[in-house]
């Protein structure tokens, strides 16, 4: 059992011999090997976060995506997974690429480390473990943020399904959503798949762009009614 930052509860079936390997974990001296090293308690974690993140998905109001024109595209937000000294030399040659083609670029990524030295911009931020909860959902500051901005695309470049991402591409408000094809159908509008000799953020983003260029500028924005969530 764990609780949300909306403070509902949320459920997960625990076997009795998992409920007697959280209480040896608790009570093992600092530095011995840990429950929470074992695959069972990693997929155990993962599962109860995947739940999690089902139940936010069903919350969420129902949308239109509009499968927009490239040329009336303003305003882009772009979601990555930054490497550890956060230097993102390949997202920031893409935000480039969008500027020159006059968008407004909005880049917010994640790394799994508590320090985090980046400058938190309006348009560029990274968010660290410490700006999300046990769940993988960001903290309440970060979707404040979030919540007063408006974008015609976003750009998911989460080929690795990294959870604060997941739930950043949830909450962001956007006219449509594209990003890798994964077995989750209903978190992006439209998907790419990728080979996995080119499992990369710059292909997929080539990609992506590769088929929202040739949409014909004179068919402005084509609506398309989302499925809902998955419930299972």
């Amino acid at each position: 059992m764990n609780k949300n930052d909306n403070n509902e509860t949320i459920y997960v079936n625990v076997s009795p011999k998992d409920k007697q390997d959280f209480t040896v974990a608790a009570n093992v001296q600092k530095g011995e090997p840990t429950t929470q090293d074992t695959p069972w308690f990693k997929r155990l974690c993962n599962a109860l976060r995947e739940r999690a993140f089902r139940h936010a998905q069903r919350k969420q109001p129902a949308k239109q995506a509009f499968f927009p024109s490239y040329t009336r595209i303003k305003k882009v937000f772009i979601l990555f997974e930054s490497d550890l000294l956060e230097r993102n030399s390949q997202v920031k040659q893409l935000i480039r690429e969008l500027q020159a083609d006059g968008k407004t670029v909005t880049a917010w990524g994640f790394v799994d480390k508590k320090q985090i030295s980046s400058a938190i911009l309006r348009d560029y931020r990274i968010l660290g473990s410490q700006d999300v909860n046990l769940l993988g959902q960001p903290k309440e500051h970060e979707r404040n943020d979030l919540k007063h901005e408006h974008f015609d695309l976003l750009i998911s470049l989460n080929i690795n399904n990294i959870m604060p991402l997941r739930y950043l591409g949830l909450y962001a408000d956007a006219d449509f959503r594209a990003g890798m094809k994964t077995d989750e159908p209903y978190e992006n509008d439209f998907m790419v798949a990728l080979p996995d000799d080119e499992k990369n953020i710059v292909y997929l983003f080539d990609q992506i762009m590769l088929y929202l260029r040739k949409i014909n500028a004179d068919n402005t924005y084509q609506t398309m009614h989302t499925q809902p969530a998955n419930k299972k």
